[in-house]
């Protein structure tokens, strides 16, 4: 799945999963970077998380929290989370 997500050029991702934040499943996904091209495709969407065993695909808004502990998870942010992010300092 790592190799997967650098072969398509994915701008972030990390081992761990957004908690709340509960926007869309993305049925579509699947695979880690097809998640992830999910979020950059849909405004509504600002983080992503894929399990790698059960290979599902949640979208998440812009609130919640990140836990890196969730080792059977992939997370990322989509561009306009890091545009939002830098605004703000």
């Amino acid at each position: 799945h790592l190799s997967d997500l650098q072969e398509a050029g994915t701008r972030h991702f990390t081992k761990g999963a957004w908690l709340y934040g509960d926007y869309r499943e993305a049925e579509e996904a699947s695979s880690a970077s097809v998640c992830a091209r999910a979020c950059e495709l849909d405004e509504g969407c600002f983080h992503w998380n894929f399990h790698v065993q059960r290979h599902r695909c949640d979208l998440k808004g812009d609130h919640g929290s990140f836990n890196g502990d969730k080792d059977d998870w992939l997370s990322g942010h989509a561009a306009r989370y890091e545009q939002t992010t830098a605004a703000e300092l």
